[in-house]
């Protein structure tokens, strides 16, 4: 009895398991050398769309390679197989290879469905922002590691506008990846954190530029020529702005004279131009001269800004600034006047100043 029970058993088992698609049946062990190399992969296919158009390609090439190589013969496990289908496809789709890109798409969704880079992938072929956020809100619901999805999810909202849930979605990001990925998203989410309750919509390349560390001089007149009119007189087209920056050099909005549009700008110069248009818009040149010496404060006066002397150039425009709060002591008592400025502190002013005046 005990030996006919033992072969019901045996035959109940053979009979599931025969019932089961072999897709269901899914070996997870990996090695930690072969997680490592899926970890490096990632990244580097992450990185592909921050690298300049001139190394993007070569990168690509290697990459196609070393995966097509790693999927070279059989992988038992559908997840990790399905993983290096994924990062292929997104290869291809950087390369602007759909056909190819379509390919590997299908062979995810035959070897493991629950794949975050398919719902990622199917995304980018959606035009409408609300369905490219259905599928990817599909994808969370039947993914294991959404860590990317919550990386497209943010850069969606981003661009969106809707920049609280953007933050939600970076964090979650963050918390999910590893330290090396917050290089390039710390200051994407820090950017959405800013605009976060601001009524404020940025083009989408204003945006590219925000979330630099340091702006150059040609940073900021292509931000003041897409969001504001405020230097219309000088800023009508992108592509001549060598001319613009010779006009607004010679009606006193930048200086020094031998500032170039490839210069990294410093808070100095970027003070002595707020100046500038603020006067303009007040239409009340004298603002930028009211502290300038006169008989009964000479040129020994001593500046209430201990890092910026009486005779700079940018002295009034430091200090009037700072008094009107468009612009800070970063550490309560110094000005950094040869300190260069990032795509978030420019924004500050910016918003600042566009909320007294319409831009």
């Amino acid at each position: 009895m005990p030996r006919l029970f033992a072969f019901i058993s045996l035959i109940l088992i053979l009979i599931l398991f025969a019932a089961c698609p072999t897709q269901d049946i899914v070996v997870t062990s990996l090695s930690e050398m072969d997680l490592a190399r899926l970890g490096d992969l990632e990244f580097r296919v992450f990185k592909l769309k921050y690298l300049p158009s001139d190394t993007r390609s070569a990168e690509n090439d290697e990459l196609t390679k070393a995966l097509n190589s790693l999927l070279k013969g059989n992988i038992p496990n559908r997840p990790y197989k399905a993983k290096l289908l994924g990062l292929l496809a997104l290869v291809q789709y950087y390369r602007q290879d759909p056909k190819a890109c379509l390919a590997t798409v299908k062979e995810i969704e035959k070897t493991f469905p629950q794949e975050q880079r398919l719902f990622i992938i199917k995304s980018f072929f959606e035009s409408s922002p609300n369905l490219k956020i259905i599928l990817l809100s599909d994808g969370l619901k039947n993914c294991e590691d959404c860590s990317f999805i919550y990386l497209e999810l943010a850069e969606l909202y981003f661009y969106t506008d809707d920049y609280s849930q953007a933050v939600r979605y970076f964090d979650q990001a963050l918390l999910a990846l590893d330290a090396r990925y917050r290089e390039f998203l710390q200051n994407r989410r820090d950017l959405a954190f800013h605009l976060s309750g601001s009524k404020l919509r940025l083009k989408a390349s204003s945006k590219e530029i925000l979330f630099k560390n340091e702006l150059t001089t040609e940073d900021i007149l292509l931000l003041l020529l897409k969001e504001t009119d405020w230097l219309a007189d000088f800023l009508q087209d992108e592509n001549e702005l060598e001319f613009c920056l010779s006009k607004l050099k010679e009606a006193g909005y930048l200086f020094p004279q031998n500032l170039m549009l490839t210069d990294l700008i410093k808070r100095q110069d970027i003070a002595y131009l707020i100046l500038a248009i603020w006067a303009h818009l007040e239409n009340n040149p004298s603002l930028r001269s009211r502290y300038a010496p006169t008989p009964s404060r000479p040129e020994s006066f001593k500046s209430p800004l201990i890092d910026v002397p009486a005779t700079a150039y940018f002295y009034t425009a430091s200090r009037l600034l700072v008094e009107k709060e468009l612009m800070d002591l970063p550490n309560g008592r110094n000005f950094f006047p040869e300190k260069t400025i990032s795509g978030i502190d420019f924004l500050t002013i910016l918003k600042k100043l566009m909320a007294l005046y319409k831009r």
